[in-house]
């Protein structure tokens, strides 16, 4: 068996299954099911009898909040099994080298994406090249099947030893109803084991087609995250900001307006745990999730 495998990413067959809520569920990976599973996301994971390799993890190593999703290459024996995280389930043949996903992945509502955004860490190992991708798909009633109608990549090929922003455009040629995101430790035809790929507060523009403007969800742009005394707020746009931040029952705890695009709130009130903040500024609405930790 070559000990390489040459990867189907981009031009892969879905199947679709099921939907989950949000564009991008659990965008920062603080919700795991246990080390190597987090919420809403799948692992390309091979069973060998004896033991299971895992290609996805839970790292403490984390942008802002306590997780971030680790994607490693690993030694599997006869072959490297390049590091793969999606929406979307999925099957490796390892004699034919060939990526089959199970599902559309998560579903987009009355949403055209615009752009995707995140933040990365790439240790690539002997040139090593690592991606981010997303594939954005539409159930065509006609012929039974789902068409691509947009793809998009970002690929990293140096050593990137610190989370640093990345963002890349999305060109779509007519609205989808699915999404699948890829994030690849290994993204060429010759991994090397031990390359990874460090993913935190995936997020995701887009302009609303039921008229209601743009929104991003969960943004990278506020910190510190947890937060004890202040949260601070970058916001891409320009005005007056109203802010809204509720805790986990719907409680309205603040409700503040700001007269700039950067600024400090101050949450010393607040007890520990979560709360969802939600920014309108001119016709955009931001979302985000913060937590108060002492």
């Amino acid at each position: 068996m070559k000990r390489n495998v040459i990867i189907l990413l981009i031009c892969a067959v879905f199947s679709f299954h099921s939907f989950s809520q949000n564009p991008i569920p659990n965008a920062d990976f603080e919700n795991w099911t246990d080390d190597n599973h987090p919420q809403s996301w799948y692992g390309l994971t091979v069973d060998l009898f004896v033991y299971q390799i895992y290609t996805l993890s839970k790292t403490t190593d984390a942008h802002t909040g306590n997780f971030a999703a680790l994607i490693e290459t690993k030694d599997a024996s006869l072959m490297a099994l390049p590091g793969i995280a999606s929406l979307s389930d999925m099957a490796i043949d390892l004699m034919g080298g060939g990526l089959t996903f199970t599902s559309a992945g998560a579903p987009l509502v009355n949403v055209r994406p615009t752009k995707i955004l995140g933040n990365f860490k790439y240790l690539g190992v002997n040139g090593d090249t690592g991606m981010i991708a997303a594939v954005f798909t539409k159930w065509n009633p006609t012929t039974n099947q789902r068409d691509t109608i947009g793809m998009t990549w970002s690929i990293v090929n140096a050593v990137v030893s610190s989370y640093t922003p990345f963002q890349f455009n999305v060109t779509l040629t007519e609205t989808p109803d699915s999404m699948n995101i890829l994030l690849v430790s290994s993204g060429g035809f010759n991994p090397q084991i031990g390359s990874a790929l460090f993913i935190d507060n995936l997020s995701m523009e887009y302009t609303s087609t039921d008229g209601i403007g743009t929104m991003q969800l969960l943004g990278t742009s506020v910190y510190p995250n947890p937060a004890t005394d202040q949260v601070f707020f970058s916001l891409p746009g320009e005005g007056q900001s109203d802010v809204y931040v509720y805790d986990m029952t719907g409680k309205l705890v603040i409700n503040e307006q700001m007269q700039n695009s950067s600024f400090f709130l101050n949450v010393q009130h607040l007890s520990n745990g979560i709360y969802n903040a939600v920014i309108q500024q001119n016709s955009n609405t931001y979302h985000y999730k913060i937590k108060i930790l002492r």
